[in-house]
């Protein structure tokens, strides 16, 4: 029986035959993402009523590997965010969703995007700098 079982921070795997990498990497990327999955969902719904009366309406949310990005907001409204954000505290989810919410009002990263990033969020700046310092494991 292939299970894993987070306890006090350590994940303990169970499979069939350990060897067997590919197992037990499909075991981890499927638990990271239903953890992903629900956690996300949590937070965009607590970031979206932070921005709500900006006319913002709640998007539909992806979730992949990215390389290069935490994030990324589509034309259509949908936010996608990096798998590997699983790992963050909160408070970096939180700040990617909002960055990724305030691109619904301004897609580029024009001089209105940061006002209006820092209405929403006054220190994204020491956020931000977390976020590229963090020490992220592998999924």
């Amino acid at each position: 029986m292939e299970r894993i079982i987070l306890s006090r921070g350590w994940l303990t795997i169970s499979v069939a035959d350990p060897a067997d990498r590919r197992s037990v990497q499909r075991l981890i990327h499927g638990w990271y993402r239903a953890k992903a999955e629900r956690v996300f969902n949590e937070r965009l719904i607590a970031c979206h009523g932070r921005v709500e009366t900006l006319g913002i309406t709640r998007p539909a949310l992806g979730i992949r590997t990215m390389k290069r990005r935490w994030g990324s907001c589509s034309k259509t409204g949908k936010v996608t965010l990096n798998l590997k954000l699983i790992q963050a505290p909160c408070a970096l989810i939180d700040y990617v969703i909002l960055h990724e919410l305030c691109h619904l009002v301004e897609l580029n990263h024009g001089p209105r995007f940061w006002a209006l990033l820092t209405r929403v969020i006054p220190d994204w700046e020491r956020l931000r700098d977390e976020l590229n310092h963090y020490e992220f494991g592998e999924i």
